[in-house]
Parts: structure tokens; sequence; C-alpha cells
């Protein structure tokens, strides 16, 4: 009797030991989480939404675009965001028994933060206001570059290599190229 209780006793030791390793584990994630997003919070967002970007060089070339251009340009980053986001949802969803749901969910506000940028571009389009979809399209690309390289410097070694090659091909696609 005296053995039997001595081998419970280790096994929920064992037990308590697993469960302290996995919560440890968790709290590590977690910490790693919310200090990704602090630097997001940091680097990106805080930028963009005081205003704080500003880039002549994009301006300049934004700025030189023909109305056709504009509108063929606004339509393909609406286009490639949505498919972006799109393909990232999917890789997550699917393969949800290698997700980090932290991690997951950085990669979505990137894309989230740039569809705040091109919110405004089908009214802009519709209308035909060509003043509004170059400021829109000038934040969109400052954004962009941004979030690229958040996702170079902070996420690169956290995402499985498909999902950071995805994102950075989705980003890159929208580069401006005059």
């Amino acid at each position: 009797m005296f053995l039997m209780r001595k081998k419970t006793i280790e096994a929920r030791k064992g037990y308590i030991g697993k469960l302290e390793d996995q919560l440890n584990e968790k709290n590590a994630e977690a910490s790693l989480y919310t200090n990704l997003l602090e630097k997001f919070k940091m680097e990106v967002q805080g930028p963009y939404l005081k205003g704080q970007l500003n880039s002549k060089d994009i301006a300049d070339k934004v700025n030189s675009l023909s109305d056709e251009e504009l509108l063929n340009r606004a339509s393909a980053h609406l286009k490639e965001i949505f498919e972006g986001q799109r393909h990232i949802y999917f890789q997550i969803s699917l393969n949800d028994h290698l997700s980090n749901s932290g991690i997951d969910s950085l990669c979505l506000l990137c894309f989230a933060i740039c569809s705040d940028a091109l919110h405004n571009m089908p009214n802009h389009m519709l209308r035909k206001d060509m003043n509004g979809l170059k400021f829109d399209l000038i934040r969109f690309y400052e954004i962009r570059n941004l979030v690229l390289e958040y996702i170079e410097k902070h996420l690169q070694e956290h995402l499985n290599y498909s999902v950071h090659d995805d994102l950075i091909k989705t980003f890159k696609i929208s580069q401006l190229k005059v």
C-alpha cells in the first residue's frame, strides 16, 4: 500500500511538472507576442496614425503618374491585399496544428493596417477623385514600407518559411515602380 501511494505521488509530481513546463512555455509565447505587438505599435501603427510618414520621394513619384496609371495601381493593390489576406488566412486556418495564434494575429494585423490605407480607394476610383487617390496611394506605399521593415526585422524568425515568404511576396509585389 505504501508503494502504491509513493507511485501515485510520483506520477502526480510528474504530471504537475509537465503542467508547469506547459505554463512556462505559454507565458514565454505570450511575452514574445506582447513584445512584438508593442514593437508593431511603436514602429508601424504609431507613425501611421500620427501622420508622421512623409516620404517626398514617394509623393513625387505618385504625383507624376497619369490618371490611368493611378487607377490601375490602386486596383492592383486592392486586389493584392485582398488576395494576400485570403491566402494567409487559409494557410493559418488549414495548418491549425502548426499555428501560433499570436504571430498569426500579427500577420493579419499587418494586412489590416495596409487595408486601412486602402479603404477609401474604391470611392475615389468611382468618383474619379485623383487627388484623393494620390493621397491614399502615398499613404499605402508609406505604410507598406513600414510593414515590410517590421516583418523582416521582427517576424521572420517566428514564421514558418511558407507564411513568411507569402507575406514578403505580397508586400513586395506592391512596391512603387515608376
